[in-house]
């Protein structure tokens, strides 16, 4: 024990200077990594904020018009069917577009009826709409006998396609 203290006495300003050295080191790399966590937390947060804000918002946003607009498209095809099935021939003559008014059989509002009103939606009792995948603005229209819901089944007597061209309905034959 003697020997200890005396050694310890003898090279005390050398075991002081060691011992500040490894406390400074010490604390100089605590310093540095608590500033490395930090400004690297600081900076996800702020790409994560950027990506929420910037590219993932556009994408929504985009989403979300695509879906407010098919859902208006669809509406109109729902509102332009039933205005048909309650043989308003007028309004629905009104809602089509003019290559479809320039077509033999809806040229003039008597051949729209009766080609379309009555040969067509008038032949089931019921009918369904169907976005097509792919193309944006069109959709398959099937009039349908029976009811799905209730029995279970139901047959498909007519398909045509429909879409919308400028806020007018045009029918594909």
């Amino acid at each position: 024990m003697g020997n200890l203290v005396r050694f310890l006495n003898q090279n005390r300003k050398i075991i002081y200077k060691w011992i500040i050295i490894i406390a400074l080191f010490l604390l100089i790399t605590r310093t540095l990594n608590w500033y490395i966590k930090n400004n690297s937390t600081n900076e996800v947060n702020e790409l994560a904020n950027t990506n929420k804000n910037g590219i993932n918002n556009s994408v929504s946003n985009d989403v979300n018009n695509r879906a407010k607009e098919t859902s208006k498209e669809e509406d109109n095809i729902k509102d332009f069917i039933e205005e048909c099935r309650a043989n308003k021939v007028v309004s629905a003559y009104e809602k089509l577009s003019e290559n479809t008014k320039q077509n033999e059989k809806y040229k003039e509002q008597y051949k729209f009826e009766k080609n379309f009103i009555n040969n067509f939606i008038n032949l089931g009792s019921n009918y369904t709409i169907t976005k097509n995948p792919g193309i944006t603005n069109r959709y398959l229209i099937e009039i349908v006998e029976g009811d799905l819901l209730t029995s279970g089944n139901s047959k498909v007597l007519a398909k045509k396609y429909l879409y919308i061209e400028k806020g007018k309905i045009n029918i594909e034959d």
